[in-house]
């Protein structure tokens, strides 16, 4: 049912949508000109820069042109082995290749810095000099282990050095 007697007046009208807001910043545009601004503003698209596409190429192992001498970059391949005295080769030869590609499979920077950082263990300085008189106080405070797990084992990987790490996995440290 309509009630036919309705006369709307000037307090019943709807406002026009074009009018200014009341929380405006006072800046004289109204927020139907705000909308149709903001659907002008044109959004970034990271994945068509040349940049963004030579750092999905690199982490994906597939071969890229460098950026400053556009130069076609090689995809990376396992290094060439440690050989060390605590034959670090040995222990992780049957797992090195399942390493390698599960390490270059994560296709993201973070996700690949997170598990070299999983590979280090921190532990106390174990040799300290009682008798250092005429020599400087070490600042070295701690000793970095890397280890990789093998078979549900971490297992050492040349002492203290990152050398057989970075090489095995193709990555700089």
């Amino acid at each position: 049912m309509v009630n036919e007697d309705f006369v709307p007046s000037d307090e019943d009208e709807i406002s026009d949508s074009r009018e200014e807001c009341v929380f405006s910043c006072n800046c004289g545009i109204s927020c139907f000109d705000r909308k149709k601004m903001l659907q002008f503003i044109r959004e970034r698209k990271d994945e068509n820069y040349e940049k963004h596409k030579r750092k999905r190429r690199r982490n994906l192992r597939t071969e890229y042109l460098a950026s400053i001498k556009n130069k076609c970059v090689k995809p990376c391949e396992i290094g060439s082995p440690c050989k060390c005295q605590k034959k670090c080769r040995e222990k992780i030869n049957k797992t090195e290749d399942i390493i390698f590609t599960k390490f270059w499979d994560l296709e993201s920077y973070d996700l690949q810095n997170s598990y070299l950082y999983g590979c280090i263990r921190v532990d106390k300085k174990k040799i300290f000099y009682k008798n250092k008189q005429n020599r400087q106080e070490s600042s070295r405070k701690f000793t970095a282990k890397y280890t990789v797990n093998v078979d549900g084992q971490d297992v050492n990987i040349s002492g203290v050095r990152k050398n057989s790490l970075s090489s095995r996995l193709c990555i700089n440290l």
